[in-house]
């Protein structure tokens, strides 16, 4: 499990290096999620699921990160997924400091994986953390 003080050193500047890891369950739905969106017609690649069912007609989405990574109890892991379309005309951080979620907690951190260490690179995204109050 990953601390607080491990995840808090995580940020645009200094994203990890190596994959954090799913607990065994949760890399499991994962993995039948992603097997599941492969398979299906609907579908040319996991961006293009992103894209089409997660953010649709948004410019950005934040949601909490159903598969997330093996954190300790008392912090959140989210997700902020970019449209092609608005790559480069919002402020990052602003969007996600103003959040509701981001507010109510005590400390934050985010970061982009590096393109070698991201399952979904073709779909600008970041990761959140946010230690609960």
């Amino acid at each position: 499990m990953l601390s607080w003080d491990v995840v808090k050193d995580f940020t645009v500047e200094s994203p990890p290096t190596y994959a954090l890891g799913r607990l065994p369950e949760v890399e499991e739905r994962y993995t039948r999620h992603r097997n599941h969106i492969n398979e299906s017609k609907f579908y040319e690649s996991i961006a293009d699921y992103i894209i089409k069912d997660v953010i649709g007609d948004n410019e950005f989405v934040f949601v909490e990160n159903e598969f997330p990574y093996k954190v300790e109890a008392g912090i959140k892991h989210y997700l902020l997924w970019i449209s092609s379309e608005a790559q480069g005309k919002y402020n990052i951080e602003s969007l996600i400091k103003n959040r509701p979620e981001i507010v109510n907690s005590s400390e934050f951190t985010y970061y982009r994986n590096f393109k070698n260490n991201a399952s979904v690179f073709e779909v600008e995204h970041y990761h959140i953390f946010a230690k609960v109050k």
